[in-house]
């Protein structure tokens, strides 16, 4: 800062009360991120898109197991295992990138 600018903050300092000064000096700090404020809206397609994951994906995973794996080979099999798991995985990247 030049001279200048800090004479008027100074002058601007002693004009507060303490109470607003000490709010003043942390968040000219940066120890309060206003950036990290998750809005309203967000909150709300969060809260209504695992409403609708809790509702599905249970009869998603049932049906999932109930496939008739007679035809399939064992690598096919290994697999059909692990698609649950990978559903459930890509559901928790896909919620945790909405919060961001």
């Amino acid at each position: 800062m030049d001279a200048k600018t800090e004479a008027f903050r100074e002058k601007y300092l002693a004009k507060l009360s303490p109470k607003v000064k000490t709010l003043y000096l942390i968040k000219e700090a940066k120890f309060i991120n206003d950036g990290g404020a998750i809005t309203v809206g967000k909150i709300v397609s969060l809260v209504i898109v695992c409403i609708v994951i809790a509702y599905i994906l249970p009869i998603g995973l049932t049906a999932l197991g109930a496939i008739n794996t007679t035809g399939m080979s064992e690598g096919e099999q290994a697999l059909l295992g692990v698609i649950g798991i990978i559903i459930v995985l890509v559901i928790f990247v896909a919620i945790t990138k909405e919060a961001e």
